[in-house]
């Protein structure tokens, strides 16, 4: 710029650099007519005069506090009382973001410890709300195995919402669930039968409070109960020949989803 057009105003690369906005930025505003340059050099380019400098930074600052450019240009060009009410509901309104923002920190706290150790009980709490039997290392040992699973990010997301009531609810429907199996399995009840199935479409049922269990993962899963020496252990502790029954009792249900248990998958 010759040193003549320099008394006149600045060029918009010039206002870019002092301002920190991008050309781009300027370009825009400039469109919208809500910081303009306003000045002409002697070779007809546009520049910013002093009072449109001053304009830029003024909507650079209310741009900061996060106003959008049409509150900006009301704002600017409104009269003195609606400029005060304007910020009042700005300031609002950005406390009330940063109550939600808080909030969702809070909750990604909560998402982040229930990942990496389970269910966020009291230790005071847990035999209510996980069963007696609850070993907090078993959670370490799923993790390895099943930290990168679907599953584990839909248990591990609703660890982060449940209060021990939540889970004390879980642990008692699958509970019931194995206990009223091993009430058809000494009645007699043939696993394969309808009311064999029912029992082992309730056991699932129950298991889903955990993450969703489709009939092809409960197959799986049961079959831990005859294969896996802590399973074997409690539900033979229940009823003998337990876990047997009710893994020949999934394997049925699952038969009649369409599912045949030689050919079950974790999905």
């Amino acid at each position: 710029m010759k040193s003549e057009d320099a008394r006149i105003g600045e060029l918009v690369g010039a206002v870019s650099k002092a301002t920190g906005l991008t050309v781009r930025t300027l370009h825009h505003w400039d469109a919208e007519g809500i910081a303009s340059a306003s000045g002409r050099t002697a070779a007809g380019y546009r520049v910013y005069l002093p009072l449109d400098v001053d304009r830029v930074r003024r909507v650079q600052r209310y741009r900061q506090l996060g106003m959008t450019l049409d509150d900006v240009r009301a704002l600017l060009d409104g009269d003195s009382d609606g400029r005060r009410r304007r910020l009042e509901l700005h300031r609002a309104s950005v406390i009330s973001r940063a109550d939600e923002l808080r909030e969702a920190a809070a909750g990604l706290d909560r998402l982040l410890v229930a990942d990496e150790h389970g269910p966020l009980v009291d230790a005071n709490e847990r035999a209510h709300a996980l069963g007696s039997g609850w070993d907090p290392s078993r959670t370490a040992e799923a993790r390895a195995l099943w930290g990168d699973s679907p599953q584990w990010e839909e248990w591990a997301e609703r660890s982060a919402d449940r209060t021990a009531e939540d889970w004390h609810a879980v642990t008692l429907a699958v509970t019931e669930a194995t206990g009223a199996a091993a009430e058809a399995m000494r009645a007699g009840v043939d696993p394969r039968s309808p009311a064999g199935v029912q029992a082992a479409e309730r056991h699932r049922s129950a298991m889903s409070g955990y993450f969703t269990c489709s009939p092809s993962m409960h197959v799986l899963i049961t079959r831990r109960f005859t294969d896996e020496p802590g399973f074997v252990e409690y539900h033979e502790g229940i009823q003998q020949g337990l876990g047997a029954w009710l893994r020949l009792a999934a394997e049925e249900a699952a038969r009649q989803h369409g599912v045949e248990p030689d050919e079950a998958r974790w999905e």
